[in-house]
This record gives structure tokens, C-alpha cells and sequence, in this order.
């Protein structure tokens, strides 16, 4: 194997490592020269460690960013990838009622809207607190966090960029669409969501991120243009025109065009990659592009150690991968003399199946989206949004009168078209859906699939169908979905019951299909708000389900519902509340139910706890009603119930202040065990006769009913 291939891949797995290896970095230091007096000349395989260590030091040499709680406010500049969350490093940071404090490293923001663009000095406002881990199976940004020195998550309220907000270079009356903004830029803020959904299920929304396609045709462009111009002067002057002069001016453009448009990863990539092609040339010698592509990402995760673990990065380079190993094994056996366009119309259908193959891993892991006609889709898209669109955007932005007219006139007609051309191509995508271990298997199915076509096949197939078995005895699954409610009930008979499903629309859906959940015997909305109900709709259309609890359902939950035709039950004989009669408030109307040894109480307050506890039995475990609000969680309820377990499903810092001291104390008064989601995460409690096991972030007990 190439020994750059074999080097920057144990290098980037050592970087990988930094944050999780013990070990002072002077120690590190000592081993990595010890390796290299010891392996020097040795050959390439004892260069493995040296070059796994060399990894590791810098990842160590990151530095750490500061650790906040609380409201602050900080100053600092945009960095890395991102959308909505993206990292800012620090400059100075000031608490309410402090002075400025000088600070370094970076810190995670969640934006309120899309962030801005890489470089852009802020000023952010917000609550902090320690990074907030996603849902198990999913990608872990705590781990992503490390990787970047990252220690701290601002939940930002207001942004202000010191630079000013950029104004649009194009005019909104030429781009009707959004698109043509989104084509140059990668910013998607104009694009109508019809638009975008149209892209998304035909598989064509990378025509937006500036990645190498467009890289390369700007280069292709200004290097064209520099030839005929270096031609002219060298009409004038036959010895003043240096050889390559084109290929550095190619160059230095393609870097312009991706700093112009934020540093975007993909972008880098291909620059990082046409820069060692014009350096090989120049040298003499012929760049391969699988090395060329491992210096590139090893380059890019060195200048920013969590690169690695964003989407952008992992599904960039896992097409290119795709783009250099399968396409070539996937046209090997298209003749050559076929007439056109049955070439052109090969290579394309070629290159979108590599790039699909090589970026399901990824894809199936983070966005479980797999558009099914995506092939087709690009046949249209790429030509059309790719090699007329977007130069027809850069006339319309940086263009003198009138060219940069008719620029976006001809670009927004071209995208208005292949929008209504690509509408009948959009069906609803798959969602192939696999945890960090089923990506990486499919990673090394998809390199055995190179060699042996039918193993890979059946491996990378056997991940997408993952096994969820039913438990010995009921297990309830607290999830940790922020300021919400939704927990999964799974009896040893097989059934399984969703209570709930959280504020997001996609975060429930999505860990169901990573844990292997592709049916629902029942699903319970408890009360019709945003943060019990907001997942619900998407599950509906995600999995089947035979039966729906709810007293009163959103439009979009009985929609959803209706299309997949599931019955709706709005009073059952087992509900401990509401009553028929009930006129209260949506929380005081909940519906209450004992499911798995849990009573799942909804928000109910402390007149409709009155009614539950002269129905209940006792019952080993409580879900706290209301997230722990004071005017929950009484005295009569709780000695009724009289409860082992209770589990406080809320959300980090939130503005209702849940739960309230009062009910925290009246619990500890009961000698009642106490997990919360904001605190432990996700919590998982198996109901056994004589015990209870409560399994969380860092925790595995055993309590005796």
C-alpha cells in the first residue's frame, strides 16, 4: 500500500485518539522519539505507531476552552463547520456584573438561527453550560466537542456580528428562486422550503454546498481565461510569460472562491487537492488522487482536530472515496465505442452510485436519508444547477451591468425549470438507519465490496436491519430529548409502547430506526403541546403503529395518523386521567396510564394528582408529572403511588426552572431515588418482581423494590 495512504490513516487515527488516551503530552512526546530512533529505517510498518503517536501529540496540542455556566456573554470568531451549531473561539468572556476576562480556545453556540460565516467576529449572549449529549446511537457531540477542546455549549439569544451583516451580492429581483444565491455561497436562508424539499428528496442538495464541483468549474474558468490572456501577452513579450503561470492563478482563485464562500470543508478539500496536483506538475510528477486525498484530510484535521467528526467532513471525502474506487470498478466493462450521449449518461449514473455507495455509511448514521431516485435526479440537476447555474450566479454577482443581469435571468429561469423537471423525480427518500459501530462495519463492507461484491453486499446490507429483542422482563427508556417527554416501553411479550415524543420533529423517529424499532403496537400523545407531541407526526410516518392514544391531536398528529391510517383512541378503560367531564387545561387533561411498572403522568398538576391517587396502585417507578413543576409531584400522589424510582424528564437550564426545589425535597423526605435527563442523559430502567436496575450516563444501579 502506498506508504502516504498508510501514514496519514494512522496519524488521523491517533488525532482521533488524543482526547481519549491517558498520559501526560511531555510522555507522548518521549514515546514518539523513542519510536523514531528505534524504527528508523525499519520500513513502513514500524512507522505505524511512530506516526499513530504523532497523531495523538496534536490532538494534544489543542487547546482547551474555557468552562462557563450560567448567563455570559463572549467575543470571539467563527470557526470550523456547522449550521445552527458552530464553534466560536474565544477572545474574551464577561459574566453578568464582571469585568472582560481575557480566554482562549473555542466554545460551542447554538445559534438561533443559521450561523454565521467561518471568520466572522461575534459578539454572542447566552446561557452556558457543559455540551449537551445527543440521544445513544447518534453522533456524540460531547466526544465531537473534546476533539476541538471544547467544554462548553452556549444556548445563544442574541448574535451580533462586528463586521456587519453582509449584504447579498445578488439581486433578490434576478434570483427568484434563493437558488442561485445558494449555488455560489452555500447559503440556503432564501431558498423557499418547497425548493429545498424538492431537493432533498431527489438527492441533489450538494449542488448547494460549495464543494468540488464548483471549485473545480471556477477554477476551470479562471484558468481558461488566464491562458488566453497570458497568450496575448506572450504575443507582445514571447519571454516574459513564466511556464504554469495559468495553474497559479487557477490556484490562488480557487481559494479566493472558497474564502469568499466561508470555508466550507468540501470546498477546502478540493482545493487542498487541486494545490498538490499544480505542486506535482510542477515538480514533474503525477499526483494519485487516494493519497493526494488522505494529505488533503489529514491537513484539514490537523488545522482543526474536530473537522473529523462533522458531517460535512465524513460524507466530503467518503464521495471522493467513492468517486476514486468504485466508479472506475463500476465502468470497467462499458464499451468504448458506444455512441453519445450513452457515455455521458454512463459516467453519471456511475459517479452518483459511487458517491451514494461510499457516503451510505455516513449518511445512514446522521440524516438516515437515502433518495431513491437520486441517480436520475443528477442526470438533470448536476448539468443544469452545476455548469449553468452556478456561473451563471457568479455573472449575477460580481458581473458588470448588463452581463450581471442577464447572468440571473438565464440562472433563475434554469433553476426555476430543472425545479419543476426534478419535482417529478421527488418521492419520499428511504432511511436506512445505523449506530457509530453499524457505519463503521459498513464502512469495511463497502472496501471488502471492492474485492468481493457479493460478501460486501450482504454485510453492508445485514447493518441496515438491526435486531432489537424483547427484554426478560419490561424495560423503559427515559429519553433525553431536551425540555420534553418521550420514553419507549418494551415488554417481555414482545409489545412495544412509545409515551410521547419530544419537542423535535425528527430526534425520537430517528433513534427508533438506529435502535432497530420499525414497529409500535401503541403510541400515547399525553396532552397536545409542542415538547409531549412535536416527534409524534414524524414516528406516525416513520414506523407502523396499530394504535394512537390521544384525547386531543394536533392537526399535523391526526394528520399523520390519518395518512397512515392509525386509529385514534380518545378514551380507554385503563386511563387513570382524564375523565370524559374534564374542562381543565391541556397539562390537567393528560392522559395518565401505568404502563411497564412506570405511571406516566403527563403534566398533570396537583388537582388531577388528586384523582390519580385514589385510582393508582402503588408502583415501583414515577415519571414526575409537569418535569418537576412546584405545582406537581404532591403528597397524596406520591403516597399512593409510593414510588422507588422517579425520573425528572427536563431540559438543561431552562427557563421554567424545573424541577422546583420543593418537589426535589419532598421526594429526598421520601427516601425516593431521583434521575433526571438533563443531568444523567438518557435513562433506562428494567423492571424486575424483586428489583429495579437504572441504567445511566456513568451510573448502573440496583434498587430493591
Amino acid at each position: 500500500m502506498d506508504p502516504t495512504i498508510v501514514t496519514a490513516v494512522a496519524t488521523l487515527t491517533g488525532l482521533l485518539l488524543a482526547c481519549e488516551l491517558p498520559g501526560p503530552s511531555w510522555a507522548w512526546a518521549l514515546l514518539l522519539v523513542g519510536l523514531l530512533l528505534v524504527t528508523r529505517g525499519r520500513g513502513l510498518l514500524r512507522l505505524i505507531p511512530a506516526a499513530v503517536v504523532a497523531g495523538v501529540l496534536c490532538g494534544r496540542s489543542v487547546p482547551r476552552g474555557p468552562s462557563l455556566h450560567g448567563p455570559v456573554t463572549l467575543v470571539g470568531v467563527r470557526v470550523g463547520a456547522g449550521g445552527r451549531v458552530a464553534d466560536v473561539s474565544v477572545d474574551r468572556v464577561r459574566r453578568p456584573g464582571g469585568d472582560w476576562e481575557a480566554s482562549a480556545g473555542r466554545v460551542r453556540v447554538r445559534f438561533p438561527e443559521r450561523a454565521p460565516p467561518p471568520g466572522s467576529p461575534v459578539v454572542v449572549s447566552g446561557s452556558a453550560g457543559p455540551v449537551r449529549a445527543g440521544l445513544p446511537g447518534a453522533p456524540d457531540p460531547v466526544r465531537a466537542g473534546r476533539l476541538g477542546g471544547v467544554r462548553t455549549e452556549v444556548r445563544a439569544s442574541a448574535v451580533r456580528r462586528l463586521d456587519g451583516d453582509a449584504a447579498a451580492p445578488i439581486d433578490d429581483a434576478l434570483d427568484r428562486t434563493g437558488l442561485l444565491r445558494a449555488l455560489l455561497f452555500g447559503d440556503t436562508s432564501r431558498c423557499a422550503r418547497s425548493a429545498l424539499t424538492v431537493l432533498r428528496n431527489t438527492g441533489t442538495t450538494h449542488l448547494l454546498s460549495v464543494s468540488g464541483f464548483h471549485v473545480g468549474v471556477a477554477a476551470a474558468a479562471v484558468v481558461g481565461l488566464a491562458r488566453l490572456v497570458l497568450r496575448l501577452v506572450g504575443l507582445v513579450r514571447p519571454q516574459g510569460v513564466p511556464a504554469g503561470a495559468a495553474v497559479l492563478v487557477g490556484v490562488i482563485s480557487a481559494w479566493g472562491y472558497v474564502a469568499v464562500a466561508g470555508w466550507p470543508l468540501p470546498a477546502q478539500r478540493a482545493a487542498g487537492a487541486l494545490t498538490l496536483a499544480a505542486l506535482g506538475r510542477a515538480l514533474g510528477r503525477r499526483t494519485e488522487p487516494l493519497p493526494a486525498l488522505c494529505l488533503v484530510g489529514l491537513f484539514l484535521a490537523v488545522i482543526d482536530p474536530s473537522a473529523p467528526a462533522s458531517a460535512s467532513f465524513q460524507l466530503s471525502f467518503s464521495a471522493m472515496l467513492g468517486l476514486i474506487l468504485v466508479v472506475p470498478r463500476l465502468t470497467r466493462y462499458v464499451p468504448p465505442d458506444l455512441p453519445w450521449p450513452l457515455p455521458w449518461l454512463i459516467a453519471g449514473l456511475a459517479a452518483t452510485l459511487g458517491a451514494t455507495l461510499a457516503t451510505l455509511p455516513a449518511s445512514a448514521w446522521w440524516f438516515q436519508s437515502l433518495p431513491p431516485l437520486a441517480p436520475l435526479a443528477n442526470l438533470v440537476a448536476t448539468p443544469a444547477l452545476g455548469l449553468v447555474g452556478v456561473p451563471c450566479a457568479a455573472l449575477a454577482a460580481w458581473a458588470p451591468w448588463p452581463l450581471d443581469q442577464l447572468g440571473g435571468t438565464v440562472g433563475s429561469v434554469v433553476c426555476a425549470v430543472t425545479l419543476r423537471i426534478l419535482a417529478f423525480l421527488a418521492v419520499r427518500p428511504l432511511a436506512p438507519a445505523v449506530g457509530p459501530i453499524g457505519a463503521l462495519v459498513m464502512l469495511l463492507a463497502l472496501l471488502v465490496g471492492l474485492r468481493r461484491p457479493w460478501l460486501g453486499t450482504v454485510v453492508g446490507v445485514g447493518c441496515l436491519v438491526p435486531a432489537r429483542f424483547a427484554p426478560a422482563v419490561p424495560r423503559v427508556t427515559f429519553l433525553d430529548v431536551g425540555q420534553g417527554d418521550a420514553a419507549l416501553v418494551e415488554l417481555p411479550d414482545g409489545q412495544r409502547i412509545l409515551v410521547d415524543g419530544g419537542p423535535s420533529e425528527t430526534q425520537v423517529a430517528a433513534w427508533l430506526r438506529r435502535s432497530g424499532v420499525r414497529h409500535l403496537d401503541l403510541v400515547v400523545s399525553s396532552h397536545a403541546e409542542r415538547d409531549h407531541e412535536g416527534g409524534l407526526p414524524e414516528v406516525l410516518r416513520s414506523v407502523s403503529v396499530d394504535e394512537l392514544w390521544a384525547t386531543e391531536p394536533s392537526e399535523a398528529l391526526r394528520d399523520a395518523a390519518d395518512d397512515r391510517g392509525v386509529p385514534i383512541v380518545v378514551t380507554g378503560p385503563t386511563w387513570l386521567s382524564p375523565d370524559p367531564t374534564d374542562d381543565g387545561s391541556a397539562n390537567e387533561r393528560s392522559i395518565v396510564v401505568a404502563l411497564g411498572g412506570v405511571l406516566f403522568t403527563g403534566d398533570i398538576d396537583e388537582d388531577a394528582e388528586l384523582r390519580v391517587a385514589r385510582r393508582t396502585d402503588p408502583l415501583p417507578v414515577l415519571k414526575v408529572p409537569h418535569h418537576g413543576s412546584r405545582t406537581s409531584s404532591s403528597a397524596a400522589l406520591l403516597d399512593a403511588v409510593h414510588p422507588r424510582l422517579a425520573v425528572v424528564s427536563v431540559g438543561r437550564d431552562n427557563p421554567y426552572h424545573h424541577p422546583a426545589d420543593d418537589v426535589l425535597g419532598r421526594l429526598a423526605d421520601d427516601g425516593v431515588m431521583v434521575v433526571r435527563t438533563d443531568v444523567d442523559g438518557t435513562v433506562v430502567v428494567e423492571v424486575a418482581p424483586d428489583e429495579l436496575r437504572v441504567r445511566t450516563r456513568g451510573r448502573d444501579v440496583v434498587l430493591e423494590r
